[in-house]
């Protein structure tokens, strides 16, 4: 049967694990290591101007997702490595309602599954987009030939699940990059995309974000009041 997948906590129920702190003037390379070095969740919020020079955590062994969205907010790290424009953008209040899981074996309507494509962004017969041939459906992920999910029927049953040729178990459904703003709006409410993001903040030169998101740097800064931060620069917080 097709499944959501398991909801992550909230940042009220996350973990804290050090105080709210400000160090100053830490080099690049320590600011990296300190944020990849935490243990457990973590957010690090910086100008998109800044956001290639946190792209090496690897060095330090934590793999990192940049400003994560809906089309892969399933398989997001654990460290998360995001634009202060980004963090402000609308996101809807459970998003993982919008990751299908879909299993070999397991069952559900081709029409219900044609629907949810074209909701998610997908086109029928163009790539990306879906093309269906008899019982089956084909998936194009991108514009790459062989970037193609290959899901055959029998009824309603999905007998058979493939990528690129290569039998799979399962695949995740997600709405496609670049049209997941829309695809949330049916979510109602929403909320600021940082509001989903779980673990300790991290603020890298946090004295430009004022210039970065003019007037609407006050809301960023009413989302960071309640949340566990260290800063990497000066802001308006009450921080140690």
């Amino acid at each position: 049967m097709p499944t959501e997948t398991t909801p992550t906590p909230t940042p009220a129920t996350a973990p804290r694990s050090e105080p709210q702190t400000r160090l100053l003037g830490l080099p690049q390379i320590a600011r990296l290591a300190r944020f990849a070095r935490h243990p457990g969740a973590a957010v690090l919020l910086c100008t998109a101007e800044r956001l290639p020079l946190f792209q090496d955590a690897a060095m330090f062994g934590a793999p990192i997702s940049i400003n994560p969205d809906l089309s892969d907010w399933h398989e997001r790290h654990e460290k998360v490595v995001c634009s202060v424009e980004h963090a402000l953008k609308h996101f809807p209040l459970h998003p993982e309602r919008f990751a299908l899981v879909l299993e070999r074996g397991g069952s559900i309507g081709r029409d219900e599954l044609l629907e949810r494509l074209v909701a998610y962004g997908y086109e029928r017969d163009e790539a990306p987009g879906f093309r269906v041939l008899g019982d089956s459906v084909e998936l194009h992920l991108s514009t790459e030939l062989d970037d193609v999910v290959r899901m055959e029927f029998f009824g309603s049953e999905l007998d058979a699940l493939s990528r690129a040729g290569a039998p799979l178990e399962r695949f995740t459904l997600a709405p496609r990059a670049g049209v997941e703003e829309t695809v949330s709006q049916v979510d109602e409410g929403g909320q600021p995309l940082l509001a989903a993001l779980t673990g300790l903040l991290f603020l890298d030169a946090p004295e430009l974000y004022d210039g970065t998101l003019g007037d609407a740097a006050e809301r960023l800064w009413a989302l960071l009041g309640g949340r566990e931060v260290v800063s990497f620069g000066r802001d308006p917080l009450d921080l140690e």
